[in-house]
């Protein structure tokens, strides 16, 4: 009888022990497939934005080096919306060698194994363009398959036996003026990029009205300024503008009104000095306007009053909507105390 009950006890301590090796692979089996999910789903991204990058849909803004050797870029598309990626410095894993090459037509086309990827009909593949599309990659069967057409169709790219840390980007820097981004890919392309910069103009009013003959001025603030910048001004007209530049970024735009009443218009152009300009039109209105009196004293239950203004201007005076030609004034009449 003991010793039914000593192999009984065996038999139970080594099932226990197999139930815990057969969780323990489960686990393992899970986060294999958890990481090969993130590697999909990394390298689809990374594509995503190389073809962005190219076809001019996104912008890289930054990059910060790490201690551990990596990269942080960060980039900002057409939308204004904020992204990031990591990137590994000789991070050499076994991903599809899927890249660019430019052509002699001067236009970007899809590579796999550093050769023309094409389509049905013969035809390169671009990266940008009505035809351009980004790659979708996969894993199946312990293999890499890349998808052109959307995921129509996949290619067989070998093997995936790679691990998470597999990139298509091999290394972002910018050049020693922050003005570029040199990206270089895994196959060793080197695409090189204009960093995206904030650049434009504030100014503190759209339209105003100006009396005739007389002159204001309008207080403005660039963005993203150096010494390349360049604030022109025209005037329509018998309007007369100029740029009155206190720094690099700030300054005023000095409006003189023509001497009888018009509308106009001064045009603002403002440029890097490369290849960014960006173009501002101000509008004003010119002419007379005299209203009898400064100011009218109400009693506390208010009531109507009669103000005369002579105005060369086609305008109907109104007091609805909080307009800048008049203001209540506050007193201390009819405070209680």
């Amino acid at each position: 009888m003991k010793k039914c009950i000593v192999m009984l006890g065996a038999m139970l301590m080594l099932l226990a022990s197999c139930t815990k090796d057969l969780k323990n692979q489960i686990d393992e089996l899970d986060k294999r497939l958890t990481d090969v999910e993130n590697l999909v789903a990394s390298m689809n991204t990374q594509l995503t934005k190389l073809q962005e990058l190219i076809d001019g849909k996104l912008f890289i803004t930054g990059v910060e080096d790490r201690e551990d050797g990596s990269h942080v870029v960060s980039f900002v598309n057409s939308r204004g919306e904020l992204s990031t990626i990591t990137i590994y410095d000789g991070k050499d894993g076994m991903t599809p060698d899927i890249s660019v090459k430019q052509a002699p037509d001067g236009k970007w086309y899809w590579t796999v194994n550093g050769e023309w990827l094409y389509d049905a009909q013969g035809n390169k593949l671009p990266v940008t363009g009505d035809r351009g599309v980004s790659p979708s990659i996969k894993i199946e069967d312990g293999k890499w398959y890349v998808s052109y057409d959307n995921g129509i169709t996949y290619i067989e790219c070998g093997q995936a036996t790679g691990d998470a840390g597999d990139q298509f980007f091999k290394e972002v820097r910018l050049s020693s003026d922050g003005k570029y981004a040199y990206v270089t890919l895994m196959d060793g392309t080197v695409l090189t990029l204009e960093v995206y910069k904030e650049f434009g103009i504030a100014i503190s009013v759209e339209s105003a009205f100006i009396s005739t003959g007389q002159t204001k001025e309008f207080a403005y603030v660039i963005t993203g300024a150096d010494e390349n910048t360049e604030l022109e001004v025209l005037a329509k007209g018998n309007w007369d503008a100029e740029v009155k530049a206190t720094d690099e970024s700030h300054g005023f735009i000095v409006v003189s009104a023509p001497s009888e009443a018009s509308t106009g218009k001064v045009v603002l152009l403002l440029g890097d000095g490369a290849s960014k300009t960006i173009m501002r039109t101000l509008t004003f209105v010119s002419g007379t306007m005299h209203v009898s009196t400064t100011s009218v004293d109400s009693p506390a239950n208010g009531g109507t009053f009669d103000v005369e203004v002579t105005t060369d201007l086609a305008v109907t005076p109104s007091l609805e909507g909080n307009p800048t030609w008049a203001h209540l004034l506050s007193t201390k009449a009819g405070e209680v105390h």
